[in-house]
């Protein structure tokens, strides 16, 4: 039999944290979900462990695009401190926080860890700012802390807001949605090869204060991504209707990151391709519109 692992996951309720709970309770191991009001206060109601946990940190306030740059970011920084709290009082063996490409700004290029930071959003600064506190307390305490900078996961159980399932959405409906001329690169990561990649890192031997580019490496064309959905539903109405939206001034043209580091200290490879990634995706969506 596996050994297995203790786990406290903080954003339970959202798209990457439900999907973690999801699969490392379909491994057999033993997850403990923090709510928004344990995570306030800092404890936990009803916890005891036999073995110290791995603490794993998705929760954040404001993650969609028209949040970016609301006061609601700050609040993370208090989030931060209480997780912090929790794995002290809890002695976690090792946090696992996500961070985001968002750290980098816009590079417009593959880039590795030692890429400067340079965010252009209150989203990315806060990321950054809260890796920061994360270091300097959890390092001070002895814990072993991976940050992993997120590239764009997708997948089932993902945002209906979010830009693949708004296409996938459009396409089931038969509509005919307003896009860009999609002509950017995006490295889009399939949710079942994070909880892997997840899993690794939580296992594995990882040196202190260790920061990895959690990304396909893959990047694919947006355009692309849309043909591909409308080509596997094949609505009788409906075509996207590329530039009829103008790009933002700071729009990302080429998102990409170098997740090599991370494959040499865990052995780890995503495994499924945009394509099967893209039909596991359409099927969850066709499935909630049957329910």
């Amino acid at each position: 039999m596996e050994d297995v692992t203790t786990y406290l996951i903080t954003g339970s309720t959202g798209f990457v944290g439900k999907s973690l709970t999801k699969y490392l309770t379909s491994r057999g191991d033993h997850v403990t979900c923090i709510s928004r009001t344990e995570l306030a206060e800092g404890r936990l109601s009803h916890a005891s462990f036999t073995e110290q946990p791995v603490l794993i940190h998705t929760a954040w306030a404001g993650v969609l695009g028209k949040n970016r740059n609301s006061g609601e970011q700050r609040i993370n920084e208090e989030i931060t401190g209480q997780v912090i709290k929790i794995a002290a009082s809890y002695n976690a063996k090792k946090v696992i926080a996500f961070g985001s490409q968002a750290e980098y700004g816009n590079p417009n290029m593959r880039v590795d860890e030692f890429y400067a930071t340079a965010p252009t959003t209150l989203y990315g600064e806060l990321k950054v700012k809260c890796h920061n506190i994360l270091k300097s307390c959890l390092n001070q305490a002895d814990f072993n802390l991976c940050w992993l900078r997120l590239y764009d996961p997708y997948g089932p159980g993902d945002n209906p807001a979010w830009f693949m399932p708004y296409v996938i959405q459009c396409a089931l409906r038969g509509e005919s949605p307003n896009l860009t001329e999609c002509t950017q690169y995006w490295d889009y990561i399939y949710i079942d090869d994070l909880c892997r990649c997840v899993e690794m890192l939580s296992t594995c031997p990882i040196p202190k204060d260790n920061t990895f580019n959690l990304s396909s490496d893959r990047p694919v064309q947006l355009r692309d991504v849309v043909d591909q959905i409308y080509a596997y539903i094949s609505p009788i109405n409906g075509q996207p209707r590329y530039g009829q939206i103008p790009f933002r001034p700071d729009h990302v043209s080429h998102l990409q990151g170098n997740n090599e580091k991370l494959k040499a200290v865990t052995g780890w490879r995503p495994l499924v391709s945009i394509e099967e990634g893209i039909k596991h995706t359409i099927e969850y969506f066709k499935s909630l519109r049957l329910e």
